[in-house]
């Protein structure tokens, strides 16, 4: 009996993806952070995976991980809206996201 290939064309001297090579620029500075509830205007479900660089600089599109001194709890925010009360901790390069539930 024959067996079906499921790989649509890929070589089978493939090794596979490194998802670390792939997301991860700086190792000792990225960090991945589980979103806690919906984000919608960051188009962020519950769940989702940042991968998060503290290395970069941001730029006015980025979305970034910022903290207020006060507040324990890390924050999500448009670099572009953020005001001198919070301190930057990163910048988002990535975002994993489960298809099924």
């Amino acid at each position: 009996m024959s067996s079906k290939d499921f790989r649509f064309g890929i070589s089978g001297s493939i090794q596979g993806v490194d998802l670390n090579r792939l997301l991860v620029q700086h190792s000792l500075s990225t960090y991945f952070m589980r979103v806690a509830e919906e984000l919608p205007d960051f188009e962020l479900h519950a769940g989702d995976v940042l991968v998060v660089d503290r290395s970069l600089k941001p730029t006015k599109t980025d979305l970034v991980v910022v903290a207020k001194t006060d507040d324990p709890e890390l924050r999500i925010a448009a670099f572009k809206t953020i005001d001198r009360s919070v301190e930057l901790w990163g910048v988002v390069t990535s975002v994993i996201r489960s298809l099924r539930q």
